[in-house]
């Protein structure tokens, strides 16, 4: 947003004012959208705040058409040895990972536009089956999981059989791999981080007002 204003020969406020107003205008649009699907994929993903001692999850539902039909961004503790910093510095930090799960899916509920029966897809994260069944009881969940492919990847890397390797969730892996690419805050190894979530998560809903299409003005 910085260089945004500098290249626009205007005050950061500006742009940040703007960028509080389009991304309501995202969410807003978003929340009124319904959505009939064959097949439902989500997942999780990490990013972090401000620093690597604050990691964030980001919980993203994806459409077998590749639509994104829902996002939410929620706190996790730090792992491995930075949980130690973490703690000392910024005191213990809640692991919202379920909470993020149940808010997403309360909200991919609600914008469904039939009650036909449709599969949904993820990998194993043994939390993930007790909220699908919670949510949608009636839907057929299937449950991939990653590891299985790991070993074949391996022995595989640098050919092109790599490639003939069938990934069955991997509608929301490319989005988030997009997302990665697009969004500069998700980027691994970048100088450009977010410094407030809320903020991650309205960035998150301008990206899908242009995967989804949505015209806000």
């Amino acid at each position: 947003m910085r260089q945004t204003a500098r290249i626009l020969n205007c005050h950061y406020q500006t742009v940040y004012r703007k960028f509080l107003w389009l991304s309501e205008l995202a969410k807003q649009h978003h929340s009124k959208k319904e959505f009939t699907i064959q097949e439902l994929q989500f997942d999780e993903m990490e990013s972090i705040e401000h620093t690597k001692l604050k990691p964030l999850t980001i919980a993203l539902a994806v459409s077998n058409r590749y639509e994104i039909l829902g996002v939410k961004v929620g706190s996790i503790p730090a792992k491995g040895h930075l949980s130690v910093i973490s703690k000392k510095k910024y005191g213990v930090r809640n692991n919202e990972s379920e909470i993020t799960l149940r808010e997403l899916f309360g909200n991919l509920k609600a914008n469904m536009r039939s009650e036909e029966r449709f599969i949904i897809k993820s990998d194993s994260k043994p939390s993930y089956k007790k909220l699908v069944t919670e949510f949608f009881p009636r839907h057929l969940y299937q449950v991939h999981v990653a590891a299985e492919n790991k070993e074949k990847r391996r022995e595989l890397k640098y050919t092109n059989l790599e490639k003939r390797i069938f990934d069955p969730i991997f509608a929301v892996n490319q989005r988030m791999a997009k997302l990665r690419d697009h969004i500069k805050r998700l980027t691994r190894r970048s100088w450009c981080t977010s410094k407030i979530k809320d903020n991650l998560e309205k960035h998150l809903y301008l990206y899908i007002a242009s995967n989804n299409g949505y015209r806000l003005v």
